[in-house]
């Protein structure tokens, strides 16, 4: 260190006195030009922020106006699910009875099958009993007429 200094000492003043000077010059300029760029970068993100907060304006105006916009088909829409449900709601209810209703008509002409069947077995016996009987009156007839046929040939001496 001692040398150093003793080295200063020896220099000629100008140098020592311009060093100082250089330095300031170089300080001064970068002052300015470090300004010169704050200032710069300082308007140029002043200027994105204004944009930035325009855009934001407009872009919160568009939403509202969609909002507003689409505020009304959605309370329709909301409203045309209220009542769906309400009526979704009652056709269950009209569903049950409608079922109970179905299950005693079904019941209902389960038993009138029935007495039909009955009914046509009844038909059907009866119309063998009205064959049966044909075949009997005829069987009836024939025999009265084979009897006519015989009194008419030998009379009986006492009728009776």
């Amino acid at each position: 260190m001692n040398s150093f200094s003793y080295s200063l000492q020896e220099a000629p003043s100008t140098i020592t006195q311009s060093l100082p000077d250089e330095f300031e010059r170089i300080i001064m300029e970068l002052k300015g030009y470090s300004m010169d760029v704050f200032g710069r970068k300082y308007e140029n993100r002043a200027n994105t922020f204004t944009t930035v907060r325009v855009e934001t304006k407009k872009v919160c105006c568009r939403a509202q106006d969609l909002l507003m916009k689409f505020k009304e088909p959605i309370d329709a829409m909301q409203e045309k699910i209220v009542n769906a449900t309400h009526n979704l709601a009652i056709n269950k209810e009209e569903g049950k009875s409608l079922e109970k209703r179905n299950l005693a008509v079904e019941e209902d002409v389960q038993r009138k099958q029935e007495v039909v069947d009955d009914l046509k077995e009844r038909e059907s016996l009866t119309k063998a009993i009205i064959v049966d009987n044909n075949e009997s009156m005829e069987l009836i007839k024939s025999g009265s007429n084979v009897i006519r046929r015989i009194e008419k040939r030998c009379p009986c001496p006492n009728p009776g």
